[in-house]
């Protein structure tokens, strides 16, 4: 057992017990998938026409969700 930590440790850089990485890395997928999430469901109202949404309220929506993610990953940094 002890082999197979020296290994994962020597190949990575980090302890198979450290599960920060995996926890920021996890918080960093949400988040890309959200900010995806949002800027295609703005865009789909502005292309049918749902809810008196324009083509700057969806640029807006890509801006702010980029800015926060930006924001949350620099924190988690």
């Amino acid at each position: 057992m002890a082999d197979k930590e020296t290994a994962f440790s020597n190949a990575t850089g980090f302890l198979m017990s450290d599960l920060s990485v995996v926890i920021v890395g996890a918080v960093g997928i949400a988040l890309f998938s959200w900010s995806a999430w949002v800027s295609f469901s703005h865009y789909r109202q502005w292309q049918r026409n749902e809810g008196g949404v324009t083509l700057d309220d969806v640029f807006s929506s890509m801006i702010r969700s980029a800015l926060l993610v930006m924001l949350v990953l620099l924190i988690l940094n």
